[in-house]
């Protein structure tokens, strides 16, 4: 049971109580993710929770098996909490301004929405990567729930050693993800899936900057000051 705590961010209000129609969520599930970890990773995704936006925080880590406290400092660290609004910005993220930057395949959707001649390519409180992950569109903006519930799903994967694949690759060697999900040191396996998701490699240096800023907030939980 997720105890009911106020709104802090009145303008995620109707995106706390949105959540993904059931023909939305039957293609979501046929192709959840671009690469990376099988699609059962995913099965349970659903978006299925309203509440103020800490209680959606709070219930997609514990679904997932996820400190609530890393959960909320890294979406402060992405979004300050903000997962869409009325004004152009809110929301978004990564701004591309080329065709090949903003359509993946047949995936055109990001191109000039919201967006004259360019698009946002990273949607919501926790800016999933849609140009990667357009199976999630357009819950993903929609829906506080499914973005945290998407993310967390995509970290458990990561932590449960369904990445493999993906750094094994060429392209992303030298890493030690396969080394450090054999070790089975927690601590490593958590804070390197989450620069994982900002950088998309293994402790490269991007990635130890985005972990260090989560850290950071981790440490001072801004959110308590709103």
């Amino acid at each position: 049971m997720i105890l009911a705590t106020p709104e802090t961010i009145p303008g995620n209000i109707p995106f706390n109580h949105t959540m993904p129609t059931a023909a939305q969520l039957a293609l979501f599930h046929q192709h959840p993710v671009f690469t990376g970890p099988p699609a059962w990773d995913f099965a349970r995704v659903d978006g299925g929770y309203t509440g103020s936006t800490d209680m959606i925080l709070r219930w997609a880590a514990c679904k997932w098996g996820i400190d609530e406290n890393v959960a909320r400092a890294q979406a402060w660290t992405e979004s300050k909490w903000i997962q869409g609004g009325p004004r152009p910005g809110q929301g978004m993220g990564d701004k591309r301004f080329t065709l090949a930057q903003c359509v993946q395949g047949g995936f055109t959707a990001l191109w000039n929405y919201d967006c004259p001649n360019c698009c946002w390519t990273s949607w919501g409180i926790l800016q999933t990567k849609v140009y990667y992950e357009w199976g999630t569109w357009p819950m993903i903006k929609d829906s506080t729930a499914f973005n945290a519930d998407y993310r967390y799903a995509d970290q458990r994967a990561c932590m449960n050693g369904d990445y493999g694949s993906y750094f094994a690759s060429r392209a992303k060697q030298p890493n030690s993800y396969a080394a450090d999900i054999a070790s089975g040191d927690l601590e490593r396996i958590l804070w390197g899936c989450i620069g994982m998701h900002y950088s998309g490699s293994w402790y490269d240096n991007h990635a130890l900057g985005y972990i260090s800023e989560v850290k950071r907030y981790l440490a001072r939980k801004p959110w308590l000051r709103q």
